[in-house]
């Protein structure tokens, strides 16, 4: 499922041709036929088509994203956390309508240092018996992507988390973004979760800021110029 596009000359958002003819490839676009996971209509009626093959899935892989960028047509990365937030929150009330229990789950991140995007990690923390933030090699480094990966849905809270987020879901509009889905207190209370995800941002922080060290020194070297 992904955004549906019109425009013939834009491939960011369209799916790969052959992917589009191929017969075990199954592209949805939700009951307004217009792949925008912001719609609850949309994710419902993917939902009902997946349950109704009599099967739920075993791995969901979500990867969306949107760039965000200034008048003058400057991207803004340090804002994409921020505005990726409902993509992330619709992709994993997808993901809980549809993946059966000792499932997996992949989810894109653009950071985690924002109240919601630790939320929704730590959220995944009580659902899934394995949690990791994963940097794959082949990710560029001097960016602040990531990737969530959850093990093994527990059959536990997922009910729960299913309500919540939808009631979440519905309330990002005319330009309001909840801060957390769930009480920040709940996970500043939780030390673990704390540590670890502490430990976690200052390594990919550090890797990520030397890595923009590295090429704005090259740049630097290249025009005869001292940083």
């Amino acid at each position: 499922m992904t955004l549906r596009v019109n425009d013939p000359t834009d491939t960011s958002l369209n799916w790969y041709v052959p992917l589009t003819k191929n017969p075990k490839y199954h592209i949805l676009w939700g009951v307004h036929d217009d792949g925008n996971v912001y719609d609850i209509d949309n994710l419902k009626s993917v939902a009902t088509y997946i349950l109704h093959q009599n099967k739920r899935l075993g791995l969901v892989i979500s990867d969306g994203g949107l760039g965000i960028h200034t008048d003058k047509g400057q991207k803004v990365e340090s804002l994409k956390e921020f505005y990726t937030a409902r993509i992330i929150l619709s992709e994993l009330l997808l993901c809980l309508m549809t993946l059966r229990f000792g499932g997996h789950f992949v989810c894109k991140l653009v950071g985690a240092l924002s109240h919601f995007t630790n939320s929704i990690i730590w959220l995944c923390c009580q659902l899934w018996q394995t949690v990791y933030i994963v940097k794959p090699s082949h990710s560029r480094v001097i960016n602040s992507e990531s990737y969530l990966v959850c093990k093994w849905l527990q059959p536990q809270n997922v009910k729960v988390a299913i309500s919540l987020l939808t009631t979440l879901h519905g309330k990002f509009e005319n330009g309001y973004s909840p801060i957390s889905v769930v009480p920040i207190d709940w996970i500043c209370a939780d030390n673990d979760f704390m540590r670890t995800s502490g430990h976690a941002n200052t390594i990919m922080t550090k890797m990520q800021t030397d890595a923009l060290r590295a090429v704005c020194d090259q740049v630097a070297k290249l025009n005869n110029v001292e940083l």
